[in-house]
């Protein structure tokens, strides 16, 4: 899947889901190349040995994010204009 936009990851755990999401979701609406909708908040086995969420469980923070950039360009925004 290619997606477009900027994106994060983050982590949220099931004892405070919403945490998490705080962060990237006021970006997505100060930000037009943010879309909160392709944000990702699970904890995947595959990405475990990542800085992500080895900070996050050493830290137990859920403010520790991945900003992602997508090279496909974004599809944010009714006037969608470069300069």
């Amino acid at each position: 899947m290619n997606r477009k936009n900027a994106f994060f990851y983050g982590n949220a755990t099931e004892a405070n889901p919403y945490k998490a999401r705080m962060f990237p979701l006021i970006m997505s609406k100060v930000s037009k190349y943010v879309a909160f909708e392709d944000c990702r908040f699970a904890v995947q086995r595959s990405k475990e040995s990542t800085a992500r969420i080895a900070l996050w469980r050493e830290h137990k923070s859920e403010n520790i994010f991945t900003l992602e950039a997508s090279f496909f360009g974004y599809n944010q925004g009714v006037n969608i204009d470069f300069a």
